[in-house]
Protein backbone atom coordinates (compact mmCIF):
# COMPACT_ATOMS: atom_id res chain seq x y z
CA UNK A 1 0.00 0.00 0.00
CA UNK A 2 3.15 1.90 0.51
CA UNK A 3 1.51 3.65 -3.79
CA UNK A 4 -1.32 4.79 -2.13
CA UNK A 5 -2.09 8.54 -1.30
CA UNK A 6 -3.48 9.55 2.35
CA UNK A 7 -6.61 10.39 1.20
CA UNK A 8 -7.09 6.83 -0.24
CA UNK A 9 -5.62 4.88 2.91
CA UNK A 10 -8.39 6.87 5.15
CA UNK A 11 -11.00 5.67 2.69
CA UNK A 12 -9.59 2.30 2.99
CA UNK A 13 -8.82 2.16 6.70
CA UNK A 14 -12.53 3.44 7.75
CA UNK A 15 -13.87 -0.52 6.97
CA UNK A 16 -10.83 -1.61 8.77
CA UNK A 17 -11.50 -3.67 12.27
CA UNK A 18 -9.63 -2.81 15.48
CA UNK A 19 -7.41 -5.92 14.72
CA UNK A 20 -6.67 -5.57 11.35
CA UNK A 21 -5.66 -2.25 11.80
CA UNK A 22 -3.62 -3.40 14.46
CA UNK A 23 -1.82 -5.49 12.59
CA UNK A 24 -0.91 -3.46 9.65
CA UNK A 25 0.33 -0.71 12.21
CA UNK A 26 2.35 -3.20 14.00
CA UNK A 27 3.64 -4.16 10.74
CA UNK A 28 4.35 -0.36 9.54
CA UNK A 29 6.45 -0.46 12.63
CA UNK A 30 8.41 -3.34 11.88
CA UNK A 31 9.10 -2.20 8.40
CA UNK A 32 10.06 1.44 8.73
CA UNK A 33 12.62 0.48 11.54
CA UNK A 34 14.05 -2.10 8.81
CA UNK A 35 14.14 0.87 6.09
CA UNK A 36 15.51 3.09 9.12
CA UNK A 37 18.22 1.11 9.56
CA UNK A 38 19.00 0.62 5.98
CA UNK A 39 18.82 4.38 5.78
CA UNK A 40 21.62 4.95 8.76
CA UNK A 41 23.80 2.29 6.76
CA UNK A 42 23.80 3.84 3.43
CA UNK A 43 24.00 6.98 4.82
CA UNK A 44 26.89 5.66 6.48
CA UNK A 45 28.08 4.18 2.89
CA UNK A 46 27.89 7.35 1.07
CA UNK A 47 29.57 9.25 4.06
CA UNK A 48 32.75 7.06 3.86
CA UNK A 49 33.24 7.33 0.21
CA UNK A 50 35.86 9.71 -1.41
CA UNK A 51 34.83 12.46 -2.65
CA UNK A 52 36.13 11.36 -5.79
CA UNK A 53 34.37 8.33 -5.74
CA UNK A 54 31.01 10.14 -4.88
CA UNK A 55 30.42 11.61 -7.84
CA UNK A 56 31.10 8.14 -9.46
CA UNK A 57 28.86 4.74 -10.43
CA UNK A 58 29.34 3.61 -6.69
CA UNK A 59 28.54 6.76 -5.05
CA UNK A 60 25.22 7.40 -8.00
CA UNK A 61 24.26 3.76 -6.87
CA UNK A 62 24.45 5.00 -3.17
CA UNK A 63 22.63 8.09 -2.79
CA UNK A 64 19.97 6.29 -5.27
CA UNK A 65 19.47 3.75 -2.87
CA UNK A 66 19.65 6.05 -0.14
CA UNK A 67 16.48 8.29 -1.80
CA UNK A 68 14.47 5.13 -1.95
CA UNK A 69 14.69 4.08 1.75
CA UNK A 70 14.30 7.70 2.92
CA UNK A 71 10.81 7.99 0.85
CA UNK A 72 9.56 4.55 1.65
CA UNK A 73 10.76 5.65 5.11
CA UNK A 74 8.24 9.32 4.99
CA UNK A 75 5.41 6.07 3.10
CA UNK A 76 5.82 4.24 5.89
CA UNK A 77 5.38 7.23 8.53
CA UNK A 78 2.54 8.25 7.10
CA UNK A 79 0.67 4.89 7.14
CA UNK A 80 1.93 4.39 10.52
CA UNK A 81 0.48 7.51 11.72
CA UNK A 82 -3.04 6.89 9.51
CA UNK A 83 -3.50 3.27 11.14
CA UNK A 84 -2.59 4.87 14.54
CA UNK A 85 -4.81 8.22 14.68
CA UNK A 86 -7.65 5.67 13.93
CA UNK A 87 -7.24 3.60 16.28
CA UNK A 88 -7.05 6.20 18.94
CA UNK A 89 -9.79 7.27 17.68
CA UNK A 90 -11.76 3.86 18.16
CA UNK A 91 -10.27 4.17 22.28
CA UNK A 92 -7.44 1.77 22.18
CA UNK A 93 -4.75 2.10 24.62
CA UNK A 94 -1.45 2.08 21.66
CA UNK A 95 0.95 1.54 24.67
CA UNK A 96 -0.68 -2.06 25.76
CA UNK A 97 0.35 -3.03 21.89
CA UNK A 98 3.72 -1.71 22.31
CA UNK A 99 2.86 1.07 19.41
Amino acid sequence: DLGKSADEMKVRIETYKTEKLLAYAEKCKELYEEAETKVADYSTQVKDLKWSEKLGAKGKELKGELAGYTEQLAQLKQQYTLYTDKLTAMGIDLSAYGL
